[in-house]
Order: C-alpha cells, then structure tokens, then sequence
C-alpha cells in the first residue's frame, strides 16, 4: 500500500491503519486521520496503528 486509501497521495514519513467515522478501516496518511476518525484520535486494539517509515523505505509500526 503506497497511497492514501482516502485523498490517495503517497505516504510519506507516517501512516495510519485505523477505524473511520463509518466504520470501516483504511490506510491513512496524517491529514486524512484526523479529519476521517473520531475525536479524540486513540490508537490501539480495535481503534487502530500508526507507523513510520525506516531507512529503507519499509513501515514499522511505532503506536497503537
């Protein structure tokens, strides 16, 4: 997943994997998550994950 499933930019430094307002669960970047997921913006079991990306280019989750 190299793309925003909302606004469908590339992620850059961090992403989300987290529950929307309606429900369903969507790879996010930064300004996608906080206008797409309830307040306040807790991650963890069934809310979901943020990650940033390493050297190398791969995601390692870092919260949630």
């Amino acid at each position: 997943m190299k793309n925003c499933d909302i606004c469908k930019r590339p992620f850059m430094l961090v992403k989300y994997d987290a529950k929307t307002h309606s429900g369903q669960w969507a790879n996010m970047c930064p300004s996608c998550f906080l206008d797409n997921t309830p307040f306040p913006h807790t991650l963890g079991v069934g809310l979901g994950q943020r990650y940033e990306r390493k050297v190398g280019g791969e995601f390692i989750k870092t919260e949630g």
